[in-house]
């Protein structure tokens, strides 16, 4: 089957995208049409191999321009926001069983599925329709487009990090002498001001977990949050134009910002499902949980060995492999595990990579400024170590884990996203400018390059 794909990839199936680091284990949605009400969505090919690298969306300008009218039809779009409150509600419910360590395999993978649907539809439809009719209103109402974006993100921020940071900010009012005397240092705090924090981490520390190897939070890394929050945080201020919006635009508005809410929505609890399955695969196998080696298996062999525990040996082969391949073909999904980085390389470099056709930076402002700084471009997770505070983040897309680093950026700037990206909604959260969707920053710009973002017009320029 590898001679298939590779033959396909040599007639141009797919072209490389951006890298991201992919989820614990492999569970991918390939080629599946996802419908709310009678309305589909085809997403398309993905093919992750290490670090992760994406695809094209099959037929992507076709289906934008099919959707470009979707919020014009009130009927689909309360159908749209009715189904996905459906998924979000359900989601709580099944992390309420999973807690109480109640797991059903078909209902999880089933919720799992609707939840990555939900967040497809955004990232590759609903985004795109969102900034058209945010640029339709601002020339219709005479309105700026930051402004417009600022109230979608304003009333549409319901993420965990930001009651994270709510709850964080409440301790510190109450303790603030007591924090400030020790520097943020959790280890010399007040034992009382210590259970509140374990507490907390209880509750929030998963939130970092949405990549492979990485461990939720500590209290430590949320006083390392909670220091940038009193010290940095700019309040973002709201310029008052809604109330002058006609009812039909201010509708549209208010529409893309709870869009935007279920969509950070959907992204939390499937962050919080995949903690929790993790748990609840770590008490079932005891001493056979083997993290380097469950990570590598699709979902179907973690049943297996959740199941019979000692099966776990049959997968040996894949301690620390994550050199893998994953792509559809004939109705189903096919796995290759490479034998070594030579192999692996080989493959990669048959993918040609997506070419800028310009060389100007320029996407949509999520958060307004403008800032000069020194470029540092993260790739992986492993890019973070050498961040340095003051410098401009610039990354295909951000990630949870990136938070901490995020918050002591000058400004953000990311190839993908729009004004629901996670980008934009931390960057909004710790008032740093911002630009996403630029589709080429990381590709122009190299570690070092002094540049300035100018997040009011949406420009990056090297100086």
């Amino acid at each position: 089957m590898l001679e298939s794909f590779i033959r396909k990839v040599k007639k141009g199936y797919w072209t490389r995208g951006g890298v991201w680091q992919w989820d614990w284990y492999i569970h991918i949605l390939f080629a599946k049409t996802m419908s709310f009400g009678k309305y589909p969505i085809y997403l398309g090919y993905e093919v992750p191999v290490f670090g992760d690298e994406y695809l094209d969306f099959y037929k992507e300008a076709e289906i934008l321009e099919r959707f470009r009218d979707f919020f014009k039809d009130s009927q689909k779009t309360k159908k749209l926001l009715i189904d996905f409150d459906e998924i979000c509600v359900s989601a709580n419910k099944l992390i309420v069983e999973l807690k109480n360590q109640n797991f059903d395999s078909k209902k999880y993978i089933k919720k799992q599925e609707d939840l990555s649907l939900l967040m497809g539809s955004v990232s590759l439809v609903f985004d795109e329709i969102i900034a058209h009719g945010v640029s339709e209103i601002s020339k219709e109402e005479s309105v700026s487009e930051a402004d417009i974006i600022n109230y979608i993100l304003k009333n549409s921020s319901e993420t965990k990090l930001t009651e994270s940071n709510n709850k964080l900010l409440e301790i510190y009012k109450n303790f603030q002498k007591e924090f400030e005397k020790v520097d943020f240092n959790f280890e010399e705090l007040d034992p009382k001001i210590k259970i509140l924090l374990v507490k907390h981490t209880e509750n929030f520390g998963w939130i970092s977990t949405s990549e492979r190897g990485l461990k939720p939070w500590s209290p430590q890394s949320f006083l390392d949050q909670l220091k940038v929050l009193v010290k940095e945080k700019q309040p973002n201020k709201e310029r008052l134009f809604i109330d002058k919006v006609s009812a039909k635009n201010k509708n549209l508005i208010d529409t893309s910002a709870k869009i935007n809410s279920y969509d950070n929505q959907a992204a939390d609890k499937q962050v919080e499902l995949d903690f929790l399955f993790k748990n609840y695969l770590k008490k079932k196998m005891g001493m056979y949980y083997i993290e380097e080696i469950t990570q590598n298996l699709i979902f179907e062999e973690l049943i297996e060995v959740s199941k019979n525990p000692k099966k776990i040996r049959k997968y040996e082969e894949r301690y620390n492999n994550q050199l893998r391949l994953v792509w559809p073909e004939g109705g189903s999904l096919h796995f290759y595990y490479f034998k070594d980085q030579k192999e692996f390389q080989k493959i990669q470099n048959l993918i040609k990579r997506k070419r800028s056709k310009t060389q100007e930076i320029k996407g949509t402002v999520a958060c307004r400024g403008k800032v000069e700084g020194r470029v540092r471009i993260i790739k992986a997770y492993d890019d973070l170590k050498e961040f340095k505070k003051g410098e401009i983040l610039v990354a295909f897309q951000t990630q949870p884990a990136y938070v901490v680093v995020m918050a002591k950026a000058a400004a953000i700037v990311t190839d993908s996203g729009g004004i629901t990206s996670h980008a934009a909604i931390i960057a909004r959260e710790f008032g740093i400018p911002c630009v996403v969707g630029t589709n080429n920053a990381t590709s122009l710009l190299k570690n070092g390059d002094k540049v300035l973002v100018n997040a009011i017009d949406g420009r990056v320029t090297k100086l």
